[in-house]
Formats: C-alpha cells, sequence, structure tokens
C-alpha cells in the first residue's frame, strides 16, 4: 500500500514538473476548493440579504393590510353612526338632525383620516412597489 501511495505522489510530482508548473495537483484542487468556498459564502450572503429585504417588505405587508381592514371598519362603523343620527338625532344635541354635524361622526371622521394617511405613507415608504 505504501508503495502505491509512494507511486502517485511521483507520478503527481512528474506531472507539474513535466508541464513546467510548480503548482500540483493537490495545490490546484485545494486552490479550486478555496474558489468554490468563496463563492458559496457570496452566494449565502445574498440569500441572506435577499430573505430580509422579503422580510421587511412581508412586513410592510402586514402592517398596510392590518390598516386598511381597521379603515375599512371605521367606515362601516361611519355608516352605522350617520344612520343612527339621521334617524334619533346625536347623543350630545338630539333635536339636531345633521350627521355631520354630530361630535361623533366627526371623531370618526378624524380616525378614518388618520387611517388613510398612514395606508398613504406605507404605499409612500414602498415606493410605489406592489404591496
Amino acid at each position: 500500500m505504501q508503495q502505491d501511495t509512494e507511486k502517485i505522489r511521483n507520478e503527481l510530482s512528474d506531472d507539474a514538473a513535466s508541464n513546467g508548473s510548480r503548482i500540483g495537483i493537490w495545490d490546484r484542487a485545494r486552490n479550486t476548493w478555496d474558489e468554490l468556498a468563496d463563492r458559496g459564502q457570496k452566494a449565502t450572503e445574498r440569500v441572506v440579504d435577499s430573505f430580509e429585504e422579503l422580510g421587511g417588505t412581508t412586513r410592510l405587508r402586514f402592517l398596510k393590510s392590518r390598516l386598511e381592514r381597521d379603515l375599512q371598519l371605521k367606515l362601516a362603523e361611519l355608516g352605522g353612526k350617520i344612520l343612527e343620527v339621521s334617524r334619533h338625532g346625536s347623543a350630545a344635541d338630539p333635536a339636531r338632525m345633521h350627521p355631520l354635524e354630530a361630535p361623533e361622526i366627526a371623531a370618526l371622521l378624524v380616525e378614518i383620516d388618520e387611517l388613510d394617511t398612514h395606508v398613504r405613507q406605507l404605499e409612500v415608504v414602498s415606493d410605489g412597489s406592489d404591496l
């Protein structure tokens, strides 16, 4: 067995010498391995960066959908309040019949405006990408 190992070592040395190269096959294999390891590291870093970017995008999508759901709920509440005030007057002033003058309607409109502003800000942050 030792003779076989010695024979292979001599052949590899002769191969390097006959090619005029000072780098043997083992050195080339090690250099190739190092290059592959470097490429693998760089690819891994790119994948991690992509996942981080995807995570940020997903977080923005989730936040936007939650705000849009809250906005829809407030709009539904607004519709119910307008109907209630139209039929029975405002809690603050039962004689007032115009629904948009009722303080509870005004408060809901302010909340709706704030939610809508947050949704628009998220759209600007996302820079127009499809959330």
